[in-house]
């Protein structure tokens, strides 16, 4: 029984925390910080990459209009992670009505691309 208060008690906080801000005590990521965290959640770029990709590029809107051959000047990202970047970056996000889920309630798309780009790294 207290092992399900404190998962009640975790899920709380978690959605307070998205509704409200952070605890009392705790201070918001940097600008910085936040758009370390987008470069590392794209597929194959890892901290070494990210801060590549932050020498290269001025921006996150320069990052993203970039074509391939521009994210293949960065050093450790090769023509076929540049590639599959450049089709990350540039194809239109989804609309609430186009994004198919999965059972498991995780985007279908989303994760029949990452695969793909996942085949084409290795």
């Amino acid at each position: 029984m207290v092992a399900k208060r404190c998962q009640v008690g975790k899920v709380h906080a978690r959605v307070e925390h998205a509704a409200h801000g952070p605890p009392v005590g705790r201070r918001r990521a940097t600008q910085s910080e936040q758009q370390m965290h987008i470069l590392l959640a794209l597929p194959g770029i890892g901290p070494v990459t990210a801060r590549a990709v932050c020498a290269r590029f001025r921006s996150l809107h320069d990052l993203l209009n970039a074509d391939a051959a521009e994210l293949a000047t960065v050093p450790g990202v090769g023509p076929l992670r540049a590639a599959a970047l450049e089709q990350l970056l540039h194809v239109a996000l989804p609309t609430s009505h186009d994004a198919p889920t999965s059972k498991s309630g995780g985007d279908v798309q989303t994760q029949a691309t990452y695969n793909i780009q996942e085949q084409e790294l290795t």
